[in-house]
């Protein structure tokens, strides 16, 4: 199975960081530049190509990761990699929600119970498309287990171990399900049984 990696694929020239260095270079280098942007340019069109329109993120802005997830969820789509069924559900006429199962091809923290999702683990990657806005996030398995079993009206993107706890302190060990616990997945029943033994204490 594939891998997706990271490709420098693209030479970005920001127009801030030209003007900064425009005493430094001389006309000669401003001609060069311009020779080859129109090589490449006209190398596109002969090959039928569009002119290149593209959004660039840098790497210190908050929505850097988000979008390298998203553009990972879209190359991946279909691969072997997933070995699962993908889920989607319409929110409304300008909504969308999706939800797969993906193997993290790094380390990186689960935003709901702040658990490291070690790389080669399955996690729950999912896609909120709202208000002409993109929301990812990543779950593990843990807390998609959480998900499954106590929040069958839906959740809340970064509540769940807060709303589980408010709804542990409100019930009774024998009000819940009899194979509630049981179904659990095993860092998802510990999660459970530490919430119920600090409230028992």
């Amino acid at each position: 199975m594939s891998e997706f990696k990271r490709e420098k694929r693209y030479i970005v020239i920001k127009i801030s960081d030209l003007m900064d260095v425009k005493r430094a270079i001389n006309q000669e280098h401003l001609y060069s530049l311009d020779v080859i942007l129109e090589f490449v340019e006209a190398s596109r069109r002969s090959r039928g190509k569009k002119p290149l329109d593209c959004v660039v993120v840098e790497s210190d802005w908050p929505e850097y990761e988000a979008t390298w997830d998203t553009i990972e969820d879209r190359v991946v789509k279909g691969d072997e990699q997933m070995n699962c069924s993908c889920s989607a559900t319409s929110l409304d006429g300008d909504g969308y929600y999706s939800a797969r199962t993906r193997k993290a091809a790094k380390d990186s923290t689960c935003p709901e119970c702040g658990k490291t999702i070690r790389k080669g683990e399955e996690y729950l990657f999912t896609t909120l498309f709202l208000d002409g806005a993109i929301h990812n996030s990543k779950m593990c398995k843990a807390c998609e287990s959480l998900v499954d079993n106590f929040f069958e009206e839906g959740y809340k993107f970064g509540q769940i171990i807060e709303d589980l706890e408010s709804y542990l302190d409100n019930s009774w060990i024998e009000d819940l399900p009899s194979n509630c616990i049981s179904k659990l997945h095993p860092d998802a029943k510990k999660v459970v049984c530490d919430i119920l033994q600090r409230y028992q204490d």
